[in-house]
Formats: C-alpha cells, sequence, structure tokens
C-alpha cells in the first residue's frame, strides 16, 4: 500500500511539472534547515537566551550539592561522635536534600527543554511565513526541506490530484476486466 501510495505521489509530482511546462512558472525550490538556523541572527539570540537559563538552573543546583557535600562532611564527624539518633536526623537531611536535588535537576531539563521548543516554534512560524512570501512572489510551486523532503508550501491549484485520477479511469477502465454479478 505504501509503494502505491509513493507511486501516486511521483506521479502527481510528474504531472504538475508537465502540467506547467508550458507556463514556465519558478518550480521546485529545497530549502536547508540546517543552513537556515545556523545563519539566521534570530537563532543566536535564541542560544543566547537559553543559555543564560541553564546557568541559572545550574547555580541552583550547584548550591544544593554544596550544601549536600557539606551535610556528607558533617554525617561522617558525627559518625564518630554522636548518638544514633543524631546520626540518623543528619542522614534524613541528607536524603531529602538528595531528593530535592534530583527533582530539581529534572525540572531545571524539563524547563530548559520546554523554553527551547517555544523558541524554536515561534521561529518556525516565522520561517514557515517567510517561505511563503517569498514562493507566492516568485511564483514558486513547491519548496521541500531538504533534510526530510517534507513539503513547506506548495503554490494554489497545484494539486493535481483529479488529473491523476481522470488519467488513470481513461487510460486503465478498458484494461480492467469487468466482473458479472
Amino acid at each position: 500500500m505504501t509503494r502505491l501510495n509513493s507511486l501516486f505521489a511521483l506521479a502527481a509530482i510528474f504531472s504538475v511539472n508537465l502540467l506547467h511546462a508550458e507556463t514556465k512558472t519558478g518550480g521546485i525550490k529545497f530549502v536547508s534547515g540546517q543552513d537556515i538556523m545556523s545563519q539566521l541572527n534570530e537563532s543566536a539570540t535564541i542560544q543566547d537566551k537559553l543559555k543564560l537559563e541553564e546557568q541559572r538552573w545550574t547555580a541552583d543546583l550547584k548550591k544544593m550539592q554544596a550544601e549536600g557535600q557539606k551535610l556528607v562532611q558533617e554525617l561522617e564527624l558525627k559518625r564518630k561522635t554522636a548518638t544514633k539518633d543524631a546520626i540518623e536526623e543528619h542522614q534524613e537531611k541528607l536524603d531529602k536534600l538528595q531528593r530535592t536535588l534530583q527533582n530539581k535537576a529534572k525540572e531545571a531539563e524539563e524547563t530548559i527543554k520546554r523554553a527551547y521548543q517555544k523558541e524554536l516554534g515561534k521561529l518556525n512560524k516565522k520561517i514557515q511565513t517567510t517561505v511563503n512570501k517569498m514562493a507566492s512572489k516568485n511564483g514558486w510551486d513547491a519548496v521541500v526541506l531538504k533534510e526530510t523532503g517534507e513539503v513547506l508550501y506548495t503554490a494554489p491549484g497545484s494539486d493535481a490530484s483529479a488529473d491523476i485520477v481522470t488519467m488513470m479511469n481513461r487510460e486503465y477502465t478498458a484494461k480492467v476486466p469487468k466482473f458479472k454479478k
């Protein structure tokens, strides 16, 4: 079934190109998402913004780690002189701090990931808007992302599905044997 869909898609692309061969429009253009993202000034701004967010979280986590190391050292000293209850109480403090540190690290990772996705989403919308404007202005039939083959833009009226169906029905209906009821 997938191969059949691929063949239909190829047929549609070829028919669009054949239909537009006489008018000589802008054709299909390919863009590199990596090149766009790496060369945009706004990408560097987003990276700097996210780096600051990451540094803020890292500073908080480092403070908590230092606090934990201090508690470990105190616990080692207490093991030599303190009562069993005092050692257990200190161990509970340390365990609680470790859980808090793990939760905070997880929260930091999720927060930074969400911020990245949010910024990337905003940037992708701007890129899509720019692609649409340029394609329309320059008469391009389609814009395709090089890395994935994803179609970013198709010109209005470029859907050749009806033409494909008509041609196939015309050419193959005569060859298909009819079943008797």
